[in-house]
């Protein structure tokens, strides 16, 4: 909720329309679709690089979507920096064996491992704030044995299933010319049913913008009114106020002017 928010923000204000909010929201939604499309191009089409040979990172090759893998795969690479000691039957102290890690620092961690249960817990927490298990969980793994990542650790909000996908399949012939161009071509049926949609909308939208006071058509809602007051009336003096009163002469009494500039003053000089 929040990422989109801050995404709508981009493109859209309150003193939109209601037709100015469909196309900007037309947009957005565009752009969505052409990012996902594209993803999803990659992810399958692509060849993913791995770094080592070993089952972990093989399975996570075959469940994350391509930009998540390479997040895995970089994450991987940091076990060969840490070494590993049991310190209780289910825990293991990591130790890193260079004088830095990146991300992670000089400091050693504290990793709780009950592989009857496929349950893994690392004071680092990178889990529970990125989604994906820490490199100091995947050490411990390694050095347990286990091939596979549980599933509990893997979201499927990262995965190629996170999107279900149209087994019908048809060709994109009635999709905006803007949508291929700038990215992978849209096959899916949903994916077309969906734009059209919103289309069509749009020209409803048109219809009920033009509409007047008097026709049975839905026009645009009245603008929200300012907040605050009006800056004719925020300098205006108070009920009960006065004029400036005047400074007086202290020669001549008068309040054309001061002392200083008095004729009195000026002719006996």
């Amino acid at each position: 909720s929040e990422g989109f928010n801050a995404l709508l923000k981009k493109y859209v204000n309150p003193n939109l329309s209601v037709l100015q909010f469909v196309r900007q929201y037309q947009k957005i939604q565009e752009k969505c679709l052409v990012a996902q499309d594209g993803q999803d191009f990659r992810t399958d089409e692509n060849e993913r690089r791995r770094w080592s040979r070993h089952p972990l990172e093989k399975h996570a090759s075959t469940v994350y979507t391509k930009n998540m893998f390479y997040r895995f795969s970089k994450e991987f690479e940091k076990t060969a920096e840490y070494d590993v000691k049991p310190v209780g039957q289910f825990q293991y102290w990591l130790e890193p064996n260079n004088s830095f890690v990146f991300g992670y620092g000089k400091r050693n961690y504290l990793v709780t491992a009950i592989e009857e249960d496929e349950s893994y817990c690392c004071e680092c927490s990178k889990f529970d704030r990125d989604g994906i298990i820490c490199c100091h969980i995947m050490r411990v793994m390694v050095r347990m044995g286990v091939k596979l990542i549980p599933e509990r650790y893997i979201l499927k909000r990262w995965t190629q299933q996170a999107i279900a996908s149209d087994t019908n399949q048809v060709q994109n012939v009635n999709a905006p010319v803007g949508l291929v161009a700038r990215g992978m071509p849209l096959t899916s049926e949903k994916t077309l049913r969906f734009t059209n949609a919103t289309t069509a909308f749009a020209a409803i939208a048109v219809e009920g913008a033009v509409a007047g006071p008097n026709t049975s058509s839905v026009a645009n809602p009245p603008k929200s009114k300012a907040k605050g007051r009006r800056k004719e009336k925020a300098h205006k003096k108070g009920m009960n106020g006065q004029a400036k009163r005047k400074n007086k002469c202290s020669i001549c009494k008068s309040y054309d002017h001061n002392a200083q500039r008095c004729p009195d003053k000026l002719k006996k000089k």
